[in-house]
């Protein structure tokens, strides 16, 4: 006679079913983590962002023709183009980020640029371009969304 093995089969009182539960509820758990730890890595890195490229203090002047001193008499102005604007500078270094408008789910984002001593900035903006001219000397935060941008004398640039 031939002899067959049934399955084995998770009898035996309620322990096998205590520990079938405990698998099923670790595995959830795992499964939940990882999301959940995308959406707080992708939070906190817009808030940081927000925090880093936030910047108040006076605004800028803003000036048809810039003064002497903000010019470079010897070369020609640097223009480059971020976020879908012609930013021109006579002096400086610059630095740039494009910060999430909201931190709880980051979509849409503005464009931030900060310069170390730019002499005059001219954006291009949606109205036509903006000349902006810190004091001499002087740091400048430019924040550019929806089309326009507006300047603050000051920000967090070392170079």
């Amino acid at each position: 006679m031939t002899q067959t093995y049934a399955p084995r089969t998770l009898g035996g009182g309620w322990r096998a079913w205590w520990a079938l539960a405990a698998q099923a509820v670790i595995c959830l758990a795992l499964v939940c983590a990882l999301p959940s730890f995308v959406v707080w890595q992708t939070w906190s890195e817009a808030r940081a962002l927000q925090t880093e490229w936030s910047f108040t203090g006076p605004p800028c002047d803003i000036v048809e023709t810039p003064a002497s001193w903000a010019t470079n008499h010897r070369s020609a102005p640097r223009q480059f183009s971020y976020g879908g604007h012609q930013i021109t500078r006579q002096f400086a270094a610059v630095s740039c980020a494009a910060v999430p408008e909201r931190w709880w789910w980051p979509g849409e984002s503005y464009h931030v640029c900060m310069f170390n001593n730019p002499g005059a900035v001219t954006v291009s903006t949606v109205d036509g371009p903006v000349t902006f001219q810190p004091p001499y000397g002087q740091r400048a935060t430019i924040r550019m969304q929806d089309g326009k941008a507006s300047c603050v004398v000051g920000g967090r640039f070392n170079a």
